[in-house]
């Protein structure tokens, strides 16, 4: 998994940065197919907001964005949305999941033949 951690304007510190990689890090443990992360750290006078994308190997793309008076507030913010959107994904995968046992063969309706 690729991360890429950038600021877009402002001053994005060091601490902010590493904050960031450290709860993005996390994801590997919680997802394995996450194949690249972007983190968009962007701070103003008094508006922080961070634009996290994360891409799945296949092909899907989930996106967390988060406003707050508080860099690290915004961070914690996207970090709670990607995963609860993961974790929504990861359902999806596990429902559609085909059930044991085989197919059951239809019952009653056309088979092909005339009376």
């Amino acid at each position: 998994m690729s991360i890429r951690i950038t600021g877009r304007t402002g001053d994005v510190t060091t601490a902010m940065k590493a904050k960031a990689a450290a709860k993005v890090d996390k994801f590997s443990r919680f997802y394995d197919r996450i194949t690249w992360i972007d983190v968009v750290l962007d701070v103003e006078h008094a508006r922080n907001s961070v634009d996290m994308s994360a891409g799945l190997n296949q092909g899907q793309t989930i996106v967390g964005k988060a406003e707050s008076d508080d860099m690290y507030k915004a961070i914690d913010l996207a970090i709670d949305k990607i995963t609860r959107q993961l974790r929504k994904h990861k359902e999806r995968q596990r429902d559609h999941r085909p059930r044991r046992g085989g197919a059951t063969p239809p019952t009653g309706g056309d088979d092909g033949t005339e009376d």
